[in-house]
């Protein structure tokens, strides 16, 4: 299935950068305000080598130990599954398990990405010093996996998935880190009040523009789902083990040279 993918999107690239260029050539994605956000083919471009350069990070570094497989169907009420401090499980920083949701496996490369800037982020950067900072270096690993999210959505066929895309119109209009503490993200526990409490501002335009944005769809179901979230997220956040040989789960891959499991896929 990878390979496939990236013969795929070889062949698209290719084609675009061989045919002639009038103006930008821009990429179009639907998001659940009803409105389209357009990226630049060279945005993509970059995000699809960073992508795949992370990929090689996760599949060739000899010191990194790798899970990969599919997770629980993620649904607009139940989407917890689908969010990356959720699939990606961080054991070091050379040791992480990666479960895409069963229903978004186009979207794997996105969570590649999480998992390597999570990795990386152990690795090099430290303890953080102040909440500001936690939220800091979570908003960009996020941000990383909305490359390869848009990436997957642009030139890789992936389908939509609301809360996701949410996300990726609320970092559009300037509101991603305000979102991931609403939504509860894991990798935020014991930072999220004390940063909402200091941008209380922040927060309250994040939920201002949210119920604009999203005032197309039920209140009562976005409630619902970002309740769910928030509770997925609180079990994310809880300790558990990491299984550490492939007799754990049928569905898992370890190390540099690892294949991918079944009913998996990665691109």
């Amino acid at each position: 299935m990878r390979g496939v993918l990236e013969v795929a999107g070889a062949v698209l690239l290719l084609a675009l950068a061989a045919a002639p260029v009038v103006g930008q050539e821009r990429h179009a994605i639907g998001v659940p305000s009803g409105d389209t956000l357009t990226f630049p083919l060279d945005t993509l471009r970059q995000w699809m080598t960073d992508a795949r350069r992370l990929q090689d990070l996760l599949e060739k570094d000899p010191h990194v130990v790798y899970y990969t497989g599919t997770g629980p169907v993620a649904t607009d009420a139940r989407p917890g599954p689908a969010y990356p401090w959720i699939a990606v499980r961080l054991r070091s920083d050379s040791a992480v398990t990666v479960a895409t949701p069963s229903n978004l496996r186009e979207m794997a490369r996105a969570y590649a990405n999480y998992a390597v800037n999570k990795m990386e982020s152990v690795r090099h950067e430290g303890p953080a010093t102040d909440c500001d900072q936690v939220v800091s270096r979570e908003v960009a690993r996020a941000s990383s996996f909305l490359d390869g999210w848009i990436v997957s959505r642009t030139l890789y066929g992936g389908p939509p998935f609301p809360p996701v895309d949410a996300i990726v119109l609320a970092r559009a209009q300037g509101h991603l880190p305000a979102m991931l503490v609403d939504l509860g993200d894991a990798e935020l526990v014991g930072c999220a009040d004390g940063w909402a409490k200091a941008h209380a501002d922040r927060l309250q335009a994040y939920r201002s523009w949210r119920g604009t944005a999203l005032a197309g769809l039920a209140a009562d179901s976005v409630a619902a789902a970002d309740s769910a979230a928030a509770a997925d997220s609180a079990a994310a956040a809880a300790p558990r083990p990491l299984p550490m040989d492939t007799s754990a789960s049928p569905d898992t891959a370890r190390g540099p040279s690892a294949r991918t499991g079944p009913g998996e896929a990665r691109g």
